[in-house]
């Protein structure tokens, strides 16, 4: 499913008689589906090179650790993507992490819970202030109920 997030090695000869081929880093720019089949139909490729920005996706990590997404939280995910530019040899990630440890409700996930690799930095048109991954919601009635359970089952 991320597929626009991968770089590639894509071999391109030039004629019938080259057997070598020249190797080109490329990345997807354009994916296309089949309708009915729901395969990939069709996928046009831009050339990669270091330092070119690239969207990498958002994973989040230590959710239990989070006492509101334990109670049936949840992140909505204002930006599903991060902007990056990746330094030359380091390899790309499938993805970055966000760290969820202490989350409580309400409150806005941004920048600074990403946890970039070392060569991966997000990039300039990303703005650190402003960039928000998503805020915390739900939980609340089910974490409520929970609460009036137990003071009921205290004054029994």
């Amino acid at each position: 499913r991320h597929l626009g997030s991968r770089v590639y090695d894509l071999t391109v000869y030039e004629d019938e008689e080259d057997t070598q081929g020249t190797v080109h880093r490329v990345m997807p720019r354009d994916v296309q589906w089949h309708p009915v089949w729901e395969k990939l139909y069709c996928t046009n490729f831009l050339r990669y090179h270091a330092l070119r920005p690239i969207k990498i996706p958002l994973k989040y990590i230590n959710t239990e650790e989070s006492p509101a997404l334990k109670r049936d939280g949840f992140i909505i995910p204002i930006n599903k993507y991060v902007e990056c530019l990746v330094e030359d040899g380091v390899p790309i990630p499938e993805e970055l992490s966000v760290e969820c440890t202490g989350l409580e409700l309400k409150t806005v996930v941004r920048l600074d819970r990403v946890i970039f690799p070392d060569g991966v930095r997000h990039s300039d048109r990303v703005d650190t202030k402003k960039f928000i991954v998503g805020p915390v919601h739900g939980g609340r009635a089910s974490a409520m109920a929970e609460d009036g359970e137990e003071e009921k089952e205290e004054a029994s």
